[in-house]
């Protein structure tokens, strides 16, 4: 929906998922995400370090691994909000995490050279 610029149809799916759904684990950041877009969570309260290291997967570099994922995730919410500045924070932040497979990292990477953030 972020490169569509359909944020008509994002709101529209946001509203199939339950709001109270409880994810898997492994699904924190994206959780996170969802309760951001649905107003569950502020931007404030959207990176919580001592709530991850106590919900997210006990395995190394996960709490890297979901931040990466929620900062692409913030990138996307702040481009909805039409905050561009925000938006490019969000993608320099996901870029320090230096995660080159991740989800979150890749896209975070293009759109970043999309933005002029970074040079290839």
């Amino acid at each position: 929906m972020l490169e569509l610029k359909d944020n008509a149809r994002a709101a529209e799916c946001l509203k199939l998922i339950p709001p109270d759904v409880v994810p898997p684990q492994m699904d924190y950041g994206f959780h996170r995400n969802f309760q951001l877009y649905t107003g569950q969570i502020s931007r404030e309260n959207f990176v919580d370090i001592p709530d991850m290291e106590k919900k997210v997967l006990k395995r190394p570099g996960r709490v890297q691994l979901e931040l990466v994922t929620m900062y692409y995730g913030l990138f996307a919410y702040c481009v909805y909000l039409g905050d561009e500045k925000g938006a490019d924070e969000a993608l320099l932040e996901a870029l320090k995490l230096n995660i080159p497979n991740a989800f979150g990292y890749m896209n975070a990477r293009k759109f970043a050279l999309k933005r002029g953030l970074i040079k290839e």
